[in-house]
């Protein structure tokens, strides 16, 4: 009977160590499989928060560069100088014959037109209805920018009847810009100074101005007779050709950095300095 007992119990106690041992894997088992779904899930996370934050970068940078390119095209987005030739026609036995060409123009509101007169008279812009323009009178050899900063459709027509030319301008009421140039900032008046005994002189105020390289100004002639423009060193401005004639407003662009002094021929001791940046 001793010998049986002892058998049992070697029996029952190899059984409880093969349970004890079973149960021991089934817990690592299942203690590996949490560690797994941990490393997992963190691993699930991480990469689920690095693509959010990935993707919230990506969003952030594709903002910033739209952002950019919109104000690169809003910089951009510049209609070209509309150029008109004013231009005669001459008949045997009959008089002269002045044009626009083109005689139909659209523009924006704010934009510009060159008017160029290839004719042998000046002409002075006037426009029915009144179209808010600055006084101008296209010499001969000339071109000058004109600014429409009123939207409505205008018959623009030269002012004397002898020599008259005619065309249609509609400026629409959406704002625009011209290439190459912008809204005058400064003006700057010639005036008249009459001295009993002596020559009639002539001021230009301010006498210094600070622009921009590519911006303009107005050159406004207050005085009782034209007035030829013209600066040192050169700005480009058709000097010797650049007249002002009495109440004409006319834009001038300086397009090129420099100091320019700059004054008319028949007061040339009366100057304004030009500090372009």
């Amino acid at each position: 009977m001793d010998q049986r007992n002892r058998r049992g119990w070697t029996q029952r106690r190899l059984i409880g160590s093969f349970a004890a041992l079973a149960l021991v894997l089934v817990l690592l088992a299942a203690c590996g499989h949490g560690t797994s779904n941990s490393t997992n899930s963190g691993t699930t996370n991480n990469a689920n928060n690095g693509s959010t934050s990935n993707a919230q970068t990506n969003s952030t940078s594709n903002n910033t560069m739209t952002g950019s390119g919109n104000s690169a095209n809003m910089n951009a987005a510049c209609d070209q100088m509309t150029k008109v030739i004013i231009s005669e026609h001459a008949t045997p036995g009959k008089a002269d014959q002045y044009a626009f060409t083109p005689d139909h123009v659209t523009i924006k509101t704010g934009e510009f037109i060159t008017f160029s007169n290839q004719s042998d008279e000046i002409h002075v812009l006037v426009a029915t209805p009144a179209a808010a323009l600055a006084d101008s009178a296209i010499d001969r050899s000339e071109d000058q920018p004109v600014q429409f900063t009123k939207a409505g459709t205008y018959t623009l027509e030269s002012q004397d009847a002898k020599h008259r030319a005619t065309m249609q301008v509609t400026v629409s009421a959406i704002a625009g810009t011209t290439c190459g140039i912008s809204t005058p900032s400064t003006t700057v008046t010639f005036t008249a100074k009459h001295t009993p005994g002596q020559a009639e002189s002539y001021t230009l105020t301010p006498n210094t101005v600070s622009l921009n390289a590519g911006q303009s100004l107005i050159l406004e002639n207050k005085s009782t007779q034209a007035l030829n423009f013209s600066c040192k060193p050169s700005a480009d401005l058709m000097e010797g050709n650049l007249r002002v004639d009495t109440n004409e407003q006319q834009v001038v662009q300086f397009a090129k950095a420099g100091q320019y002094t700059c004054t008319n021929t028949e007061s040339p001791r009366s100057t304004v300095v030009v500090n372009v940046h």
